[in-house]
């Protein structure tokens, strides 16, 4: 199961509003963050394995991309 993200964004662009998750520990709020996109056919849940792990070290965000399964919604070609 995923980490409940600390933030939600839905970021409005010409081609449709693309999802972004915001998932950290408290201490780390201030590190560099890790920016993961999914595979082909994929979203943010590919990445559950994973967040745990990578969340102890810096904080992270997942996009669900354009065109692709998950939350982004596509408006125009």
């Amino acid at each position: 199961m995923l980490p409940k993200p600390q933030a939600t964004m839905d970021l409005k662009t010409a081609y449709g509003t693309v999802r972004v998750y915001y998932f950290t520990k408290e201490a780390n709020r201030t590190k560099e963050p890790l920016l993961l996109l999914p595979g082909r056919s994929a979203s943010t849940p590919m990445w559950e394995a994973n967040l745990a792990g990578l969340m102890e070290e810096r904080p992270v965000y997942t996009v669900d991309l354009l065109g692709e399964p998950g939350m982004s919604r596509q408006t125009a070609p």
